[in-house]
C-alpha cells in the first residue's frame, strides 16, 4: 500500500460547498479504511462538527479539530493531542476584537459561543449544524480555556488585516490562520494540523512517506510539511497549490474520490 495514513480536510475538500457528502465520496473513504488504510478528518471546526461528519461515513476515523488543538483515534479513550487556549490570553484576544469591532466566537466543550444571535452566528450554525450559545458580555471574560477562537469578516482583506494586526499584537503567543477566505482562525501556538497528524503517524507507526493530505486553505500549510505527499484541491488557495505534490479536481467534481478510488480500486 504506497499510502497508509491520508489527511482529508473537510470544507472545500471532503465536503462539497452545500455542505454535503457525495455517496461517491463516502464509498471511497469506506474502501480506502476496508482495504487497511488509517483516513482521518483534519479541519479548523469543532470537534463535536466535526465528529458529526466523521460518523457519516460509518467507519472509524481520527479526527482531528480546531486547527490540530484537539486530535483523537478510534481505539484511545484519552486525546492524542490537546492544546487549549489560556482563558485569560483568550479574553484579551476576543476584547482586542471587539475594541476594533470585529465578530469573533469562542469554542468552549461541546459548544460554540457568541456574544448574541445575529447573522453571523446563524450563518455558522447552519455550517456547522450546532446551536450557538449566546453568553452576552460574559463571552469575552471566559471561564475555560477554549480550543479555538474564530473572528468572521465581510471581505477577504479584511480577514488578512485581522491576521495581520493579530499578529502584531500577541506574537508568538498564539497562532492565526485562514481557514477560509473570511474565516481567522487564533489558537495555541503549538496547534496545527501538522503537528496533529505527525502525533497520529507516530501512534500507528506509519512513516512519513506512507502519509497523504489533501487541503485547499492557509490551514492546510502545516499538513502538506508533515505528509509525504500533498494534494490540492482544484479550488484551493493559489499559495497551497504551489506547495502541492498534485492538484486534484475541485471539492463539487468529487476530487478526493477521484484520488483514492486511483489508489484502492
Amino acid at each position: 500500500m504506497k499510502y497508509q495514513l491520508i489527511a482529508l480536510d473537510l470544507d472545500g475538500t471532503l465536503l462539497r460547498s452545500d455542505n454535503t457528502l457525495s455517496p461517491r465520496t463516502i464509498d471511497a473513504v469506506r474502501r480506502a479504511v476496508k482495504a487497511g488504510a488509517v483516513v482521518a478528518v483534519a479541519t479548523g471546526r469543532m470537534y463535536a462538527s466535526a465528529r458529526d461528519v466523521a460518523e457519516r461515513f460509518g467507519v472509524p476515523l481520527p479526527i482531528v479539530a480546531y486547527n490540530g488543538a484537539l486530535a483523537t483515534v478510534p481505539s484511545r479513550k484519552e486525546p492524542l493531542v490537546s492544546f487549549p487556549l489560556p482563558r485569560l490570553l483568550a479574553g484579551e484576544i476576543m476584547r482586542f476584537f471587539r475594541d476594533n469591532g470585529w465578530y469573533i466566537q469562542s469554542y468552549l466543550g461541546e459548544d460554540f459561543c457568541v456574544e448574541r444571535l445575529d447573522s453571523r452566528a446563524r450563518s455558522y450554525e447552519k455550517l456547522a449544524g450546532l446551536p450557538p450559545v449566546p453568553l452576552g458580555e460574559a463571552l469575552f471574560s471566559p471561564t475555560e480555556d477554549p480550543f479555538k477562537l474564530l473572528a468572521m469578516a465581510d471581505t477577504p482583506e479584511e480577514a488578512r488585516e485581522m491576521r495581520r494586526a493579530t499578529k502584531e499584537r500577541f506574537g508568538e503567543a498564539i497562532s492565526a490562520v485562514l481557514s477560509t477566505a473570511l474565516f481567522l482562525d487564533v489558537g495555541h501556538p503549538q496547534a496545527s494540523k501538522g503537528y496533529a497528524l505527525e502525533r497520529i503517524g507516530e501512534f500507528y507507526q506509519i512513516p512519513r512517506e506512507r502519509t497523504m493530505a489533501m487541503g485547499d486553505s492557509e490551514n492546510d500549510h502545516t499538513l502538506f510539511s508533515a505528509a509525504g505527499y500533498g494534494i490540492a484541491m482544484k479550488n484551493a488557495q493559489e499559495e497551497l497549490k504551489l506547495l502541492a505534490d498534485f492538484v486534484a479536481e475541485s471539492n463539487d467534481d468529487d476530487g478526493v474520490a477521484q484520488v483514492l478510488e486511483g489508489l484502492f480500486p
